[in-house]
């Protein structure tokens, strides 16, 4: 279950950057070619819906699992994932601040280059190879999300390692931290459908899961905003070294504690009580 949703998120990665690159080509050719294959594509995804009509949806092991230890799962699940986007958003505008930084004062285009479009193929690459070890490697949600929030946490620790005006070993250091935060996302993004999956009645799967998405949003805003007053102050662009330093410390601190948290529940969940099967299947 865990390699299917990972593939999943993997495929969606490959799709929306492959698009990116055709949709943005045919616009430059003519703008109503862009829109007409981006339409069509809609059209033909929205359809796939319907071959899922009709086909029975299995009760699977939810129905042996306690209500209660169900709620938990699904909420320390949304906890986890909103936690690291919030963080992910609060840490972004000085992160982009700090590539641009590179292209600024040495004329060093690759950070930039990998932050806006490497990114994407990274998290694909790292995504395939998880896929396929989820399909022999079993290895417990709660674990699973442990691991990616501390590799978020290690990535902004790293990012501290850089100074307010980066040399040219520096952009080692920034390409090290971007592949630390795309392996985080494609641990901790697709485990959380994994958690509800196994524990929400398949009737109700698409409602619960468009509400553990509001939480994440709104909350991720939130730190948007709170990062943007942080950075830039009262209207001014100027980048400030002490308030970036702040974010990044509050971002280790906060992933690198959720992150044992997860890593301890996974671990001592019989002990604690949810000794439910949360193993991937």
């Amino acid at each position: 279950l865990d390699a299917g949703f990972t593939g999943i998120y993997t495929a969606i990665n490959i799709v929306v950057s492959i698009g990116v690159i055709v949709i943005v080509y045919l616009g430059d050719l003519n703008y109503v070619y862009g829109f007409a294959v981006a339409g069509i594509v809609m059209l033909l995804s929205a359809g796939l819906a319907f071959l899922a009509t009709g086909v029975e949806v299995p009760n699977g092991s939810f129905a042996s699992k306690s209500l209660s230890k169900r709620l938990l799962l699904v909420f320390l699940g949304v906890i986890f994932v909103c936690m690291f986007w919030a963080i992910y958003d609060f840490a972004s505008p000085g992160m982009y601040s700090i590539g641009y930084s590179f292209e600024s004062l040495e004329g060093n285009s690759l950070p930039v280059d990998i932050m806006t479009k490497g990114v994407p193929w990274i998290s694909v690459l790292f995504g395939l190879i998880l896929t396929i070890g989820l399909l022999f490697i079993r290895i417990r949600p709660l674990i699973k999300f442990g691991i990616g929030l501390l590799l978020g946490s290690f990535a902004f620790l790293w990012l501290l390692t850089i100074p307010e005006i980066p040399g040219s070993g520096h952009a080692v250091l920034f390409i090290i931290a971007l592949l630390l935060l795309s392996m985080s996302e494609v641990l901790v993004a697709p485990t959380l459908y994994t958690v509800v999956t196994q524990n929400v009645n398949p009737k109700y799967l698409a409602t619960v899961l468009a509400i553990a998405f509001v939480p994440i949003k709104i909350l991720g805003y939130l730190f948007t905003f709170l990062s943007t007053q942080v950075f830039n102050g009262s209207g001014s662009s100027t980048f400030s070294t002490s308030l970036y330093t702040l974010e990044l410390t509050i971002s280790v601190l906060i992933l690198g504690i959720l992150g044992l948290l997860a890593i301890g529940l996974g671990l001592f969940q019989k002990t604690l009580g949810l000794s439910v099967n949360l193993s991937t299947n």
